[in-house]
Formats: C-alpha cells, sequence, structure tokens
C-alpha cells in the first residue's frame, strides 16, 4: 500500500480580512483526514493576521512587515514547508470539501506529473466586470471540462506541485513586474 503523503498547503495574503476567514475554513475542514499542514505567508497591515491567530492558532503563520507579491510569498511558504506535496490557493478562494483528497488522488496516479491542478469557478457571478477578468484569466480551466487532460497552466489558486519541482527549479521566479509568476513557473515545466 502506498503511504499517503504528508501536505502543505500554502495561502499568500495581502489585506484579506474580508476573505481570509472564509478561505481558512474551507481549507481547514476537508473531508480527508490524513495529515496535513496549512501555511499563510501575509504582508498585511489590515486585520488578517489577528483574524488568523484568533480562529485559526493552528495555522502555521509567515509574516513580513514589507508587502511581498504572491511569488514571493508562496516561496516563502515552500521554505517552511514540511509536505512532499504543495498545495496553492489564494486567500480570496473557496476549496470543496474533497479538494485535498482529489489532488493528492491524481499525484498517486501519475506520478509522472509534476502538478496537478483544477478549474476555478467564478466567485462574483452578479458582476460583469468579474466575469470579463475570469472568462480572460481562467477561460482554459473552466468548471464545464469534465475529466483530467493536459495543459501547460494551472492557476496558482488551484494548483499542487510535488515537492522535487521547487527543489529543481527554484520557484515562483522572482519577477515582481509580472503579475501572474505561476504563468512562468509552469510554462518552465512544461516546456
Amino acid at each position: 500500500m502506498t503511504e499517503i503523503p504528508r501536505v502543505s498547503v500554502i495561502i499568500p495574503s495581502y489585506n484579506s480580512e474580508e476573505t481570509i476567514l472564509a478561505s481558512l475554513h474551507s481549507v481547514m475542514t476537508q473531508d480527508w483526514n490524513e495529515d496535513y499542514e496549512v501555511i499563510v505567508a501575509d504582508s498585511s497591515t489590515d486585520q488578517t493576521l489577528d483574524l488568523i491567530r484568533r480562529e485559526f492558532p493552528t495555522v502555521h503563520l509567515l509574516h513580513r512587515s514589507e508587502r511581498m507579491q504572491s511569488g514571493t510569498a508562496r516561496n516563502l511558504g515552500v521554505s517552511v514547508a514540511q509536505g512532499r506535496i504543495l498545495v496553492f490557493t489564494d486567500a480570496d478562494c473557496i476549496v470543496p470539501p474533497d479538494w485535498l483528497r482529489r489532488l493528492v488522488t491524481h499525484h498517486r496516479q501519475r506520478p509522472d506529473y509534476a502538478a496537478v491542478g483544477g478549474s476555478t469557478a467564478n466567485g462574483n457571478p452578479e458582476s460583469i466586470i468579474s466575469w470579463t477578468g475570469y472568462l480572460a484569466e481562467f477561460n482554459v480551466h473552466l468548471p464545464v471540462r469534465k475529466g483530467p487532460h493536459d495543459t501547460a497552466h494551472i492557476p496558482a489558486n488551484n494548483i499542487s506541485y510535488k515537492r522535487w519541482v521547487f527543489e529543481r527549479y527554484g520557484g515562483f521566479p522572482g519577477n515582481e513586474v509580472v503579475k501572474h509568476v505561476d504563468l512562468l513557473f509552469n510554462y518552465m515545466l512544461y516546456h
């Protein structure tokens, strides 16, 4: 029987007081009963830190006083993570209860894959502006496509990597001018 890998969930956060509690609640209440750790890499100036400390004291909280872009925050989380599978979401995302189980299952079924991820649903469907941004950013990963498939990019709000990926490639690029450093990182892995 294959041992279930230890998993680290890493969430970058900046001024997330309005969304972080719902996000962490969804991550902390997974229907997967194996060991996993949750790390929040934060550089907030609002009440985010106090909320996390009060409501989720078991979360490993990393705080920096200088603002970190998402790639830097994710890399900071990776630097302390213990998991063999590193799972990422964002502070404004709500993940389904079977999220970790499905990601780990796909890693087991495809041990040759460096990364496994999933679709992203629009969190603000009442807004036309939200739909515009959502369709532009996530058009390849809409939840309507059924079943696993290969792709060159998986958004950083719903992706998991095997630890060796970061050991071999060094993590997300440090180019903070580029908003989507995950695109650059995944492109490097895929090509």
